[in-house]
């Protein structure tokens, strides 16, 4: 399994790849049906699946600049990428989110990063996905630059748990309330926290 951390460099998988994107907080049911359908469609494809995420998260990389506090992650970086790698991908994209990864257009992310780093063959997004500098890119954008460049683009269809679409966002609300089988159920595991014990 490779990991790395840059948009901008030399090809990492020439012969093609199946890519998801996402930030993958807590890499609930939602985001492992997005894995899942990227490891499938790579084995049927032969090609190397890769998942595409960001450290920090751009919500807190805007947030840290605006100097408004964020609610805790769901999961840390580690712990993401131990998760991802059990899901089957054979390379983890944790790309560094700082002032020049934020100044990436659309356009850019899919030339540089998709296309001349991870030759996609296909890359799978979730509902509602934007992408690239102020938000401007989007699935109907992706699958315009794809058809240029080679490449399909397809979003999954959302996944509900209690009648609403499983979200890392609800889930942090089930979690301040107390509600922990409620998390589970939308994580698809008992919440679990990590860290080094101290005095």
């Amino acid at each position: 399994m490779r990991l790395f951390r840059d948009a901008v460099g030399g090809a990492l998988f020439p012969q093609g790849s199946v890519v998801c994107i996402g930030a993958f907080d807590g890499l609930h049911l939602g985001h492992r049906a997005l894995v899942r359908q990227a490891v499938t469609r790579a084995e049927s494809l032969g090609v190397a699946a890769v998942a595409l995420s960001f450290e920090p998260l751009p919500r807190e990389f805007f947030a840290a600049r605006a100097g408004i506090a964020l609610p805790p992650r769901l999961t840390l970086p580690r712990t993401k990428v131990e998760g991802l790698r059990a899901l089957g991908v054979d390379g983890i994209g944790l790309l560094r989110f700082d002032a020049r990864l934020a100044a990436m257009t659309a356009e850019d992310f899919v030339g540089e990063l998709l296309v001349r780093r991870l030759a996609a063959r296909e890359v799978w997004v979730g509902p509602e996905f934007r992408f690239g500098k102020g938000r401007g890119g989007d699935l109907a954008l992706l699958q315009a630059l794809g058809g240029q460049s080679g490449f399909a683009a397809h979003e999954i269809a959302p996944i509900h748990g209690h009648g609403e679409r499983i979200s890392s966002t609800r889930i942090r609300e089930y979690l301040k309330a107390g509600q922990f089988g409620h998390a589970a159920t939308l994580l698809g595991r008992p919440y679990a926290i990590g860290g080094r014990v101290v005095h």
